[in-house]
Order: structure tokens, then sequence, then C-alpha cells
């Protein structure tokens, strides 16, 4: 058994050397500060000396070094500088900036990382289990190639590892797994992330279009009565309806369905999922680019048998080319929830679609745990009538605040008036809907244009007469 001291000393030859780059010709791109550097929420981006130190700390934590297996974790652009050939010169700055983001919105403020040469950077998750690192990564990589080459370049294209341990002759590496595997490993609540998960069963959208009909849930009293309909989502910046929320009402003209009862609330998931995914197909068949909102409560994801009714019903419905049209509403998640299993949640979830959203209590303003586990937006429900318009005003302009300062998305659902909507665009949310905006469609549409004169032409009309056509 090697002694505390041969430990250190190899860590200090192998990983150090990595972040200790005097005399490399790459060391000149590098940070020059000597010390830490604190970030707002009491994390550190580490210089190479102070980094060393730190590794040197969780060594002495543990003699043979085992806190490192997993926990420490390389992400290198050299691939993407290669693809951008001549252009990376103009982008270089652009990528360390997108890099350092992405990396700092998952970083709790024990977390720690530091860039070395000029290409590639270490990450030292404080307590997260193997798999649970490796997927952060993965998210990690993911923002950085979208935001650096589009939405269709595979997220392979960075180089992403896993330190498995320092004391062999050299650095044993692993390549971080792509999201969908390390997904499907967390779903089934296995720790050793190999395996790719098994492949969707979906039949094409023009050869099955009652793929669910066998299998639909029994009917509850509850739920007797419901019926579906679609939010258009205007997209405030780009000024279009972009997004179809499906929304569940008892009978048409009711604008909600109250739910508590976690038995009902799993078939009404069940019955929404398999109208979204019906839609959705129906969509890929007409060749309709819009994004269709799926909402599921977190009753139904906690529970292991209709979390895996659900994911299966996924994998048979949801079409490959499908996946790009459609974004998960998480509903229902409990304040304090561990971030771990936010994390499984969000991964699980994103292997079906395009990205994960978080409905949240408009009284909520801690954000970073769903920035930090890939969550793209976070948003609420207009509670109506219930909370005087003034007081809604106050909350929009704090969730909207708070969500803005860890770089999320915001939306919010419902809003009855049009100085709700007016005044949640002023707090800066970026997609609204609410029947004043524009009706509940039966079926998902096209993506349109939405001007800001439309929301008020209905008033004007009211106020000058009939408006000229």
């Amino acid at each position: 058994m090697a002694n505390r001291g041969d430990v250190l000393r190899k860590v200090g030859t192998r990983l150090v050397d990595l972040v200790s780059d005097a005399g490399r010709p790459e060391a000149a791109a590098a940070p020059a500060a000597s010390g830490p550097v604190a970030r707002a929420d009491g994390g550190l981006v580490l210089s190479r000396e102070a980094f060393e130190h730190h590794l040197k700390g969780i060594v002495r934590s543990d003699p043979q070094a085992a806190p490192l297996a997993g926990r420490v974790n390389f992400i290198g652009l050299s691939k993407i500088r290669e693809k951008l050939g001549d252009r990376w010169e103009r982008v270089a700055e652009r990528a360390d900036d997108i890099t350092r983001r992405a990396i700092e919105r998952r970083l709790t403020a024990a977390d720690v990382y530091t860039r070395y040469k000029e290409l590639h950077y270490l990450i030292i998750f404080a307590h997260l289990p193997r798999e649970q690192a490796q997927l952060k990564c993965a998210l990690i990589a993911e923002e950085i190639t979208k935001r650096l080459l589009g939405e269709d370049i595979a997220p392979d294209l960075l180089e992403v590892k896993t330190m498995i341990s320092p004391l062999g002759d050299a650095l044993e590496l692993e390549d971080v797994p792509r999201i969908e595997s390390l997904a499907a490993r967390l779903a089934e609540g296995d720790t050793a992330v190999t395996a790719e998960p098994g492949p969707r069963t979906a039949q094409p959208p023009d050869e099955d279009d009652t793929w669910w009909e066998a299998e639909s849930p029994a009917s509850a009293d509850a739920l007797s009565g419901v019926t579906f309909v679609y939010r258009p989502m205007w997209d405030v910046r780009h000024k279009a309806i972009t997004t179809y929320a499906c929304t569940p009402v008892p009978n048409p003209g009711e604008s909600q369905l109250h739910v508590s009862d976690p038995s009902v609330l799993r078939r009404l998931d069940a019955l929404v999922q398999r109208r979204v995914i019906t839609d959705l197909r129906k969509a890929v068949k007409a060749n309709k680019r819009m994004m269709l909102t799926l909402p599921v409560h977190f009753e139904t994801l906690a529970a292991v048998a209709s979390r895996n009714e659900y994911i299966e019903l996924c994998r048979r419905g949801i079409p490959p080319e499908g996946g790009r049209l459609l974004v998960f509403e998480l509903v229902g998640v409990p304040d304090g929830l561990p971030q771990s299993r936010l994390l499984d949640l969000s991964a699980m979830l994103r292997r079906f679609g395009r990205s994960v959203l978080l409905r949240s209590p408009v009284t909520r303003t801690m954000f970073r745990p769903a920035a930090e586990t890939g969550i793209a937006a976070v948003g609420i429900e207009a509670p109506g009538d219930s909370v005087p318009e003034a007081r809604q005003i106050q909350d929009m302009e704090r969730f909207a605040a708070a969500a803005g300062r860890t770089g999320l998305t915001t939306y919010v659902h419902g809003l009855p008036t049009i100085s709700l909507t007016t005044a949640a665009i002023a707090a800066g949310f970026d997609f609204v809907d609410g029947d004043v905006l524009t009706s509940v469609v039966e079926r998902p549409q096209h993506v349109y244009g939405f001007e800001m004169t439309q929301l008020f032409r209905t008033c004007l009309r009211g106020r000058l007469g009939a408006a000229p056509s």
C-alpha cells in the first residue's frame, strides 16, 4: 500500500503538472493570477498555484487519493479549434468566456476549476459521485458546443474526460459518455455508467397513428371530463408565437384543472403525455416546426412504477426527429429537493426532448440549482383573481430578476389582463401566454409573427372605434 508521501508525490508529478505550465509555450495564454479569484456565489476559479494547493488538500484527506476518482474532470476545445480553422483566432476570447460561464453556472460554492494551457479546463466537484459529475460535464460540453457552433453540431466535438486514478504510471482517464447514456443509467439507479440506453422503438409517424390506444389508462371520475387545449406562447424577443403548451381543462371554456391526489396526477400526466406525443407525431409528419411543451408532475417521476411507464411511453412514441420539437415542463418540484435528484430528472427527460423547463412558485428566488442541473428555463402560472394585480406585478419582477441573475430563460403562463401581460414583458419574461394575448387552440399550429401592437389592438379599437383593416 502506497504511503501518503508517495501518493502526494505522484499527484504532484502527474496531475498538478498539468496546471503548473511554467516554461511551456502555451503558458502565456493561461491566466497569470497568483491567487484565487472569488466568484459572487462563494465558489472559486483558481489560479494554477491555488488549484495545485487545493488538489493536495483533497489528497491529504485520504492517503489513497480515493476522493479524486471521478471528481477531477477535463474539458478541451482542441477539436473545436480544428473545426473552425482560421476563424478560431476571431472567436478564441469569446470561446473562453462561453466556457467559463458554462462551467460556473454548474458549480456549487465548494467546487473549483482552473484553465490550463490555452484550450483546456480542469474541474473538481467537491461532493458529486462520479456519474453525476460526468453528467454535469456533459451538460457543460453541450452548452459550449451549441453556443459556439449551433444546435446541429454534436457535443462530442469537445474533449470531455474524467480522471479515474492518479496512481498508475500515467493518469488514467475515461471519456465521459453522452448525456443519453448517463441519463439512462441514472434513471435506472445504476452508478456504473457504461452502456448506451436502449434504442427507441417508436414507429414512424406515418405508419402508426394509434400507437398508444391499446394501453390508454383507465378513466377515473376526477378525469372523466378532461379535454386538452394548447396555449400559444409568445417569444417576446423574436416577436413570434413559437411554442404551444398543452393544458388539460375539465370542460371547454374552463381555464384550469385542479388535482391534488398523486394517483390522479399520475393518470392525468399519462393522458397529457399521450395527447402531446400524438400531436407531435402529426407535426413531424406535416413538417411543422413549432415547439410543444409537455408538462409532467414530480409525483409521476418520483414513483418508480409510474416513472418507468412514462419513460417507456416516451421511448415508444417519440420519433427521433420529434425530439427537437419537444420540451418537457417539470411541475410541482418541492423546495429543498437535492440537486442530485433534480439533475437526474432533467437528464432523464432530456434524452427525449430538446430541453427541460421548471415551473416554480412565484415566491421562489433561488435558481442556481436549476441552472446547474441543465434546466433551460423557469416559469410560473399566473394566480388569476386570487391575488391583487399590484402584488402579482411585484412578485413577477422579483422572480424574473432572480432567474435572470443565473442566466435562465423565464416564462409565465395564463396572464389574464393586458396590464399583467405588459408588466411581465417589462419585468423581463422571455415567453408569455394568456387569453388576452391569443386564444387557446385545440391543435398546435405553425410558428407565426406576433407584434406588440397586436396585444393592444382590441383595446385601441374599443377606444377609437373600428380600426382600419
